[in-house]
């Protein structure tokens, strides 16, 4: 189970603002955010010369508990992703396309007495065109998933450019967020039930391969394309969970309620304080009378860890991204539950300041 809130030219600072939630088996191999690319090399780093730069080397280990930052510069010019990866499907529920980007990676361990709170770290996106694309999986009580088909993580590192093992899906092209939700409506049988939001520079779009779409403007459920919303969403709050868009899930309209009364607030809120902001609405774990509940299982923002068919089961990570509306500067944070460690990790990334000759500056 996970979610998703977002909110699209509403806040005046922020152009865009998301807020996810990935629910899953505590126990299901999972990288945790990182940059990884079209040639396999995800989320290792090597000493390496590229323009007659150096690079630092990289040590990228999940299981470091130091609460020192490690700092990691490394220009990228493939095909290169900053997301999470599932370790047994192969794709990944979230992801930013930061290819041609400069960027310093860095990651720390979330100190024991603030297990909510650490730094904050930056990507950059001078030229306004950021790429990025989410995605939940789609749960009806009434149809079972079918083993066999295709992952459907695997749809985000294709619009990322990231799937190496077909690839006539996703490499070196850029498909736009309209191009790409509009291709699905001819496959989207091949994988079991999803929803899914891609942004770009021409706007956000959402798209599924099951039910109905709900109009944004009104209350109504308008049956729409069953895999496909023709235009970018209008401006709003949306949510969005393991059905349609904008379910009237207690989750979901407490989640909007939440983010709207947060960017009603003061504009001039600082980056950090905002992400914080939005990691409080991740950590909801208020639930609603149980005749209020599409079911048990789905009834929290923040799902405390439980046994679940004889597994372990929770919110593995949340995740909050801002584009800011003045200069397309984006800011990303990553927090993940690691079951070696018992403890949370934080990650972020910034981008490089512009060249100046043959230096460079970091921001």
């Amino acid at each position: 189970m996970c979610i998703i809130f977002l909110a699209i030219d509403i806040h005046p600072k922020y152009s865009l603002v998301l807020a996810s939630n990935r629910d899953e088996f505590l126990d299901r191999p999972t990288k945790a955010m990182s940059l990884w690319t079209n040639d396999g090399n995800d989320g290792h780093f090597t000493n390496e010369s590229r323009e007659g730069r150096h690079c630092s080397e990289v040590n990228d280990n999940d299981n470091d508990t130091s609460s020192s930052l490690k700092a990691h510069k490394k220009r990228h010019s493939k095909r290169t992703s900053l997301a999470g990866k599932d370790l047994v499907g192969g794709g990944t529920w979230l992801g930013i396309d930061v290819t041609d980007r400069d960027l310093i990676v860095e990651k720390n361990a979330v100190p024991d007495d603030h297990p909510t709170y650490g730094s904050h770290d930056l990507v950059d996106n001078d030229d306004n065109s950021l790429r990025w694309i989410a995605l939940t999986n789609f749960i009806d009580a009434n149809t079972e998933e079918i083993h066999g088909k295709a992952s459907r993580g695997s749809l985000l590192s294709e619009y990322l450019g990231m799937n190496t093992t077909n690839p006539s899906r996703g490499g070196k092209d850029e498909s736009s967020a309209k191009s790409f939700a509009v291709e699905l409506t001819q496959r989207g049988e091949e994988y079991n039930g999803f929803s899914m939001l891609v942004g770009d520079k021409t706007g956000v779009y959402y798209c599924t391969n099951r039910g109905i779409y709900p109009s944004p403007s009104s209350a109504d459920q308008t049956p729409m394309h069953e895999s496909s919303h023709s235009g970018p969403l209008p401006r709003g709050i949306y949510g969005l969970s393991n059905g349609i868009l904008d379910s009237h899930w207690p989750k979901v309209m407490r989640g909007k309620e939440m983010l709207t009364d947060l960017c009603n607030k003061d504009a001039s809120t600082p980056v950090k304080d905002f992400h914080e902001s939005l990691m409080e609405i991740l950590r909801d774990e208020w639930r609603p009378p149980d005749k209020h509940l599409p079911d048990s299982h789905r009834s929290f923002i923040f799902v405390p860890q439980f046994e679940f068919m004889g597994r372990e089961y929770g919110t593995r990570c949340s995740t909050t991204i801002l584009v800011e509306r003045s200069n397309g500067k984006v800011s990303v944070l990553e927090r993940t539950w690691t079951t070696e460690n018992d403890r949370w990790f934080e990650f972020g990334a910034r981008r490089m300041g512009k060249r100046k000759d043959d230096s460079r500056e970091t921001r």
